[in-house]
C-alpha cells in the first residue's frame, strides 16, 4: 500500500511527487519486507 499524504492538491503535484519518488517506490515494490509506504510532499 502506498499512501499519498499530501491533502487536496492538483493531479500535476501527484505526477511530481511520483516522478521523483520513483527510485524509493521502486525500492519499496522490490521489497518482501515492507508492506507501506506513506510518500509526503515538503512544504
Amino acid at each position: 500500500m502506498i499512501w499519498l499524504r499530501v491533502g487536496n492538491v492538483s493531479a500535476a503535484v501527484i505526477e511530481e511527487l511520483l516522478r521523483t519518488s520513483v527510485d524509493t517506490v521502486d525500492r519499496f515494490v522490490s521489497s518482501d519486507e515492507e508492506s507501506f509506504l506513506v510518500l509526503s510532499r515538503l512544504h
